[in-house]
């Protein structure tokens, strides 16, 4: 009996190799797994098992061996309900028509091998069982275990013919012959899975490279192209043969800029990967078209240089939005410079004109010549003086700032006595702050030393600023003048106020060019905006600073800080109220 299972073993074997290639074939014919391609691996299970059972061992009439449950516990855990299915409605089917006292424990084996493989396939698919060689030898075992059990509800006379001659050799063989079914099928499952897979990616890279945004390039190892997406094509008007087989540098119509290119062609020389290398070529239509590509190069298992893959982007339409930003920026960079300059240039123009209506509103206004006679001539004059004064303030402002901004602006540097010019200020605007009832004091010390600045310049700047004070507070109000040398031995003078204050959000518009912060119908005040700005760009020009302090409501302070170098004396000893005692 032993030599008859050696044989059926190999007879097995063969039937095995037969029913994987076939499988194989109809495997890959139909991958995506069609219903025909299921129905005749089905039908090839179920006829590998009829010639399995023309040939069986025979242990007594009607009750015989064969390897069909190998083949239908493979069907159920490789090839699912439908195939596992048709292969026992065939085996089955046969087994039935052959008849003989075993008729129902032969199918009862194909049912149950099928079953088997079905329940080891739903485990697969949730994770709880893997396939590998020891996993099914065991489900080889199992399912011989199985088929033994079963015919041991034959009679008890079979029984022991089978337990004595059959259940051990069928054990012994064909349990190693389901793993090695098993094994083919797993091969050939993961070939198929495989070639599925690579055909899938192609097949997305295709699709991809053809309707990208971008394009896709190829590389061999002379860097030569030997593939460009078609979106290339749908972008440049080149043909493929101008591309494929050359280098970059020797594409039509390649602008090269000699820096750029000499660190990409090392680049490449290295084997190193790059990314937005951006280049430009005239195209045959003679427009030029701006490219952006980024690459990495390639290497076989061997560690072998094939060449290069990347992707590239049409920057032309981005190029040409920046040419006309640029010339855009210069364009207005160039007017507002003739701007700066033509109002700087009119500064004689226009204070001739002004300074002889405020000549003549003075005459009449003074009666230098006698009296006018009547008085309306007199008030005439006065209105002609105030808003002349008034349009002189204004337009000096905007000859000032523009002539900051023209950088026609230089200081004639002397020695400044900072609390006489503080003084000379405050006593300009103190006539104002009468008529408002404003308190205008002053705290400076004695002994201050002397600033080395623009004498006419400070006196602007602390006009401004006490103008702005008296402005910008009410009635009643007081405005405070602090002139000190602070613990660096800088000259610092600030203006304090009681007025309407200012949002801290508001105060960098503020030092902007007539960067009012009230809207122009609400205002309740005169003025360009431009006191601040000149003030913060005069002090600039010293290389000192202007800072603002303020609340709304709550007042504000202004503060003026020349640098070290613009005070003379500066050998002091400080007191510890912090006023300041100067040695000579």
């Amino acid at each position: 009996m032993n030599q008859v299972m050696i044989v059926e073993f190999a007879k097995a074997v063969a039937l095995l190799l037969a029913l994987c290639l076939i499988h194989g074939f109809i495997v890959r014919r139909w991958a995506s797994g069609e219903l025909v391609g299921r129905g005749l691996s089905g039908i090839l299970f179920g006829g590998i098992c009829v010639i399995g059972m023309m040939t069986p061992i025979e242990v007594t009439p009607g009750v015989i061996f064969d390897a069909r449950s190998v083949v239908l516990s493979m069907a159920g855990l490789f090839g699912g309900p439908v195939i596992g299915g048709i292969a026992a409605a065939i085996a089955g089917g046969y087994r039935l028509w052959l008849g003989g006292g075993g008729v129902l424990v032969g199918v009862s084996v194909v049912i149950s091998c099928v079953l088997l493989g079905l329940a080891y396939r739903y485990g697969r698919q949730r994770g709880w069982l893997r396939v590998g060689v020891w996993q099914l030898l065991a489900f080889g075992l199992l399912v011989h275990l199985v088929e033994v059990y079963l015919f041991t509800f034959l009679p008890d006379d079979v029984v022991a013919k089978v337990m004595e001659n059959v259940a051990l050799p069928l054990i012994l063989t064909f349990t190693p012959a389901t793993a090695l079914l098993g094994g083919l099928l797993l091969s050939i499952e993961l070939q198929t899975q495989t070639g599925k897979s690579l055909a899938e990616s192609e097949a997305r890279f295709r699709d991809v490279a053809e309707v990208a945004g971008d394009w896709i390039w190829e590389m061999d190892s002379d860097l030569r192209f030997t593939f460009v997406s078609p979106r290339f094509f749908q972008l440049f008007p080149l043909k493929s043969d101008e591309i494929i087989g050359k280098t970059r540098k020797e594409l039509a119509g390649v602008v090269r800029e000699e820096e750029p290119w000499r660190e990409h062609l090392e680049t490449l020389k290295n084997r190193h990967p790059f990314r937005d290398f951006e280049y430009s070529v005239m195209a045959s239509d003679g427009q030029t078209r701006h490219m952006r590509i980024s690459g990495n190069p390639i290497f076989d298992a061997g560690n072998n240089f094939l060449g290069y893959r990347g992707t590239g982007t049409n920057i032309t339409e981005r190029k040409m939005a920046e040419a006309a930003i640029l010339a855009s920026k210069e364009e207005a960079v160039v007017a507002n410079r003739a701007k700066s300059e033509f109002l700087a240039n009119m500064s004689h123009e226009l204070r001739t004109p002004l300074n002889s209506i405020l000549g003549y509103s003075q005459m009449l206004q003074n009666e230098i010549f006698g009296p006018i006679g009547d008085s309306r001539y007199s008030e005439y004059a006065t209105s002609i003086n105030v808003s002349g004064n008034h349009l002189f303030k204004i337009i000096s402002d905007i000859l000032d700032i523009s002539k900051i901004e023209a950088g026609k602006a230089t200081i004639e540097e002397t020695e400044v006595d900072i609390a006489k010019a503080v003084r000379d200020c405050i006593a300009m605007v103190k006539e104002r702050g009468r008529e408002k009832e404003i308190r205008v004091e002053e705290n400076t010390p004695g002994d201050l030393p002397t600033l080395r600045a623009d004498e006419r310049q400070v006196k602007q700047i602390l006009l401004n600023l006490l103008s702005n004070a008296v402005k910008f507070t009410p009635d009643g109000g007081q405005v405070i003048v602090n002139t000190r040398v602070d613990d660096a031995s800088c000259i610092e003078v600030s203006v304090s106020d009681t007025g309407i204050g200012i949002d801290s959000k508001d105060i960098p518009k503020v030092l902007q060019p007539f960067g009012q912060v009230a809207e122009s119908h609400n205002r309740g005040h005169e003025g360009t905006g431009l006191g601040l700005p000149i003030c913060n760009s005069l002090m600039e020009l010293h290389g000192g600073t202007l800072e603002i302090e303020s609340e709304l409501g709550m007042g504000t302070t202004a503060t003026v800080r020349f640098p070290l170098e613009r005070t003379i004396n500066h050998e002091i000893s400080h007191t510890s109220d912090g006023l300041a005692g100067y040695g000579r």
